[in-house]
């Protein structure tokens, strides 16, 4: 008994180094387990705490899609450069792709894409009618203007005779 629990203590810190908290990481234990100390497979996962089924079960290779849901969205935006990640994740389902709205705002915002602004006119003041110094908006508001250029019969400005007297 006392020999048992050496063993397994030895073990525990021949194990792969890091934590073992997927089943992955934790099959690979059981399996330099094994190789090391010639224990039975049942006890290399008592020791890790896998469970035996799991252990036998082969993992599926993770399939990176994000590069080709990548693309889609690359060439939908330069197809359609006024419409966001909304409209484009309907491009990406009709590939095929089951994806949630959120991975696509992510991999939209990853890949630099963005909905360009849309360039405002200028709106004018007023009523439909031109504005400015020379367009008055009632009567009476430019009469200045017609004294500045004023010639007395000497054919001087107004202010060049006050200056003169």
């Amino acid at each position: 008994m006392v020999a048992d629990l050496t063993l397994d203590k030895a073990m525990l810190k021949a194990k792969a180094r890091g934590k073992l908290l997927t089943p992955d990481r934790r099959r690979s234990s059981v399996k330099l387990l094994r190789q090391r100390f010639g224990v039975s497979e049942r006890r290399a996962c008592a020791v890790t705490g896998q469970p035996r089924s799991t252990q036998r079960q082969v993992s599926k290779p993770r399939v990176n899609v994000d590069a080709e849901i990548t693309e889609i969205l690359r060439t939908f935006a330069l197809a359609n450069p006024r419409q966001g990640y909304r409209k484009a994740r309907r491009a990406v389902l009709e590939a095929g792709y089951r994806v949630n709205l959120k991975k696509i705002h992510r991999l939209w915002r990853e890949a630099g894409l963005k909905v360009p602004f849309r360039k405002r006119k200028n709106k004018r003041a007023g009523h439909g009618l031109p504005m400015g110094a020379h367009h008055p908006t009632g009567p009476n508001i430019t009469w200045a203007f017609a004294f500045q250029f004023d010639w007395n019969h000497r054919r001087q400005s107004p202010q060049a005779t006050q200056h003169h007297r």
